[in-house]
């Protein structure tokens, strides 16, 4: 995330949490805990709330790297945990070295 962006990303944060009626202490993750109220807003709110970071995001001009794992493979727990790794960094290289050279 830009450094610049920090600020403004949690601005429209707060804007997103006031609109959609998101208690302050509500922790926010893509799949919220049971007892949360994120988990009894409905799916509505929750991809209101998902497709409107994402756009606030973008315009921030925030970037991510995503690591999917196959659940097929059978492995474990130390070997996932290294091939992840393994990608997540082969990524971040891909990206900094896509910036020098441009």
């Amino acid at each position: 995330m830009p450094e610049a962006a920090v600020a403004g990303y949690a601005a429209d944060l707060a804007t997103i949490r006031t609109d959609l009626n998101i208690p302050p202490g509500e922790e926010i993750k893509w799949k919220p805990p049971r007892a949360s109220f994120l988990a009894s807003a409905g799916g509505e709110v929750n991809r209101t709330l998902r497709t409107r970071m994402i756009e606030a995001a973008i315009a921030q001009q925030v970037r991510t790297v995503v690591v999917i794992r196959d659940f097929g493979v059978s492995r474990t727990k130390a070997e996932v945990g290294q091939e992840l790794l393994r990608y997540l960094y082969e990524r971040i290289s891909m990206h900094l070295v896509s910036r020098v050279v441009n």
